[in-house]
């Protein structure tokens, strides 16, 4: 069974996201999502430093 740390924010999509409160935010997806998934090939995301503003697209992915 998957471990549900309480520190994070869910999506019902299986994504979370760890404000750290330092101004790192880290995304990831649950461990179903990794199982369901298999291999991702490519991932798009901004550069480092760029800012996001809520609801802009982060990135996507390639399963």
């Amino acid at each position: 069974m998957s471990e549900i740390p309480a520190d994070r924010r869910y999506a019902k999509s299986h994504e979370w996201v760890f404000n750290s409160g330092d101004g790192v935010v880290t995304v990831g997806i649950s461990d179903y999502a990794q199982e369901s998934l298999g291999d991702i090939t490519y991932v798009e995301v901004p550069a480092v430093g760029d800012h996001l503003a809520p609801v802009m697209c982060l990135g996507w992915s390639n399963p």
